[in-house]
């Protein structure tokens, strides 16, 4: 007789022991203060936020929808590589005085108003000559992958206090030069980049907003776009879907998590947006978030030193290699200048690569989805189970 049929408490025992002696604690995985936190927690990445959980029950109810997703050159699952970019040049003296102006107007009283005037001082430091764009596609291109870059709108009609404050117009170091925004929008787009709009804080909530912010991309860019990302993932399930969609665009990848990591609707396939109004798919594709640097790495947010950040990671391209699905990641661009932090993206690369990942961009993903057949047949079992629901 085995340890388990004779004592079939044992096992329950051991773990009630682990938990007690606090045994995974003993590992040196700490926060920024050296402290043993929640997300450090092997429990925390079991949770069901960390899964593909809508997947897994798709793959129970329908066993073979595994086998017809094929990506590109047999790829074995699909990687949405992104930056936001939220600045264009490190200590730029016209976005702080623009942001001190757009402070200075929100500022409620005199008090708060003359505090943040304050700040001008910082006009007398130097930008910074850093190229805060070419690492990026270096590292993509050393693997053959391609990524998305969702510009900033220079026309925002009503700019929120959080918003983005640089213009195509201002100039930056790129490539060696110094270029202007829509310069480099242009020849990152000419190199096989996409790029998409990262649509102002207010926008998600209005339609005349994102037809504007998207037509002044693409005036920018000089061709049409199809993805966005809201700014700081501000989104309105009920509401925001619809409105891009009746703006013109294709693909959104902004249900992520600004805090956390993980599966937000709870898959890693791009799938049809709902629109709640009229009780109805849109043909507006979400390819969800999944992985992004300040939740994992900021002080505020999960807080990981870079292996236990690695670690995680690699647990979550895992899962989503096994449903054969997409995992999102977005670095945000000014990034480049923190070593570790623009080191964990290319070990991300370099471990997507390793498992036979493809690096693609939004429109790619979007594309090759829509064109191979596999999104029809993702939203027709997505249309069954809804009709087994009724």
């Amino acid at each position: 007789m085995n340890d388990r049929a004779r004592n079939p408490i044992a096992p329950p025992a051991a773990s009630v022991l682990s938990h007690l002696r606090r045994t995974e604690e003993m590992a040196a995985a700490r926060d920024s203060i050296g402290n043993f936190e929640a997300q450090h927690c092997a429990r925390r990445w079991d949770a069901s936020l960390y899964r593909p959980v809508a997947d897994e029950m798709l793959h129970a109810e329908f066993p073979q929808w595994r086998d017809t997703i094929a990506w590109p050159e047999g790829k074995r699952f699909a990687a949405c590589l992104s930056h936001d970019v939220d600045c264009v040049q490190l200590d730029s003296r016209y976005e702080l005085a623009r942001t001190i102006a757009l402070h200075f107007r929100h500022a409620g009283d005199v008090g708060k108003k003359l505090k943040h005037l304050g700040s001008v001082v910082g006009l007398r430091k130097a930008p910074r000559k850093f190229d805060v764009f070419t690492p990026w596609v270096e590292a993509e291109q050393r693997l053959g992958f391609r990524s998305t870059f969702f510009f900033f709108p220079t026309r925002v009609r009503e700019r929120h206090i959080i918003d983005n404050v640089y213009r195509w117009d201002d100039r930056t170091t790129y490539r060696d030069e110094t270029c202007t925004v829509r310069e480099i929008a242009r020849d990152l787009r000419r190199r096989g980049w996409d790029i998409g709009l990262h649509g102002s804080y207010l926008s998600p909530l209005s339609y005349e907003m994102l037809a504007e912010q998207k037509e002044d991309v693409e005036k920018a860019v000089g061709e049409t776009i199809v993805a966005s990302r809201q700014h700081n993932l501000h989104f309105d399930a009920a509401r925001t879907p619809a409105l891009l969609e009746k703006a013109g665009l294709l693909v959104d990848s902004t249900l992520g998590s600004n805090r956390d990591i993980g599966f937000r609707a709870g898959t890693s396939y791009p799938f049809r947006m709902w629109d709640a109004a009229a009780r109805d798919w849109l043909r507006l594709v979400e390819i969800p978030l999944v992985l992004h640097d300040g939740a994992l790495l900021r002080p505020d947010n999960l807080d990981l030193e870079v292996e236990s950040a690695f670690a995680v990671c690699k647990t979550v391209i895992d899962r989503v290699a096994e449903t054969r699905g997409v995992v999102t990641l977005l670095w945000h661009p000014d990034k480049a200048a923190l070593p570790d932090w623009f080191a964990l993206y290319t070990r991300l690369l370099e471990y997507i690569h390793q498992q036979n990942g493809w690096g693609a961009s939004a429109r790619d993903i979007h594309e090759w989805w829509a064109s191979g057949g596999m999104g029809a047949r993702h939203h027709a079992l997505v249309e069954k189970l809804a009709e087994a629901a009724r």
